[in-house]
């Protein structure tokens, strides 16, 4: 199988309040992932953390290049737009959305 992301010991925390302490996934080339969870146990920080609209505090995030098809997916196309949204809601500076191009797709967008 091809890895297409993988986190390795993950901690992001918002002040005093630790959301992830260690999270560990790889996602394979192929494979359909549901994230499941309580409000505020950290869904969205996490993939907001695998699209860089935040910085994790401590870890590492690897993403390789995205094949052909999975840039041409509809669900990739989805993805593109919660992450152009996520941007917007959190008022990130021009010079930092340069920085944080959607690093699944491997293509630039103009």
């Amino acid at each position: 199988m091809q890895t297409v992301i993988e986190f390795r010991h993950i901690k992001k925390a918002y002040g005093d309040k630790v959301i992830l302490k260690d999270l560990n996934l790889s996602i394979e080339k192929g494979e359909f992932v549901t994230i499941i969870g309580s409000s505020g146990c950290g869904k969205t920080t996490a993939l907001k953390l695998g699209t860089k609209v935040l910085v994790m505090d401590k870890g590492e995030i690897q993403q390789y290049d995205a094949p052909g098809e999975l840039v041409r997916h509809p669900a990739t196309d989805f993805v593109k737009k919660l992450v152009d949204q996520e941007r917007r809601i959190c008022h990130l500076p021009e010079e930092r959305l340069a920085e944080c191009e959607f690093s699944g797709a491997g293509e630039k967008r103009d």
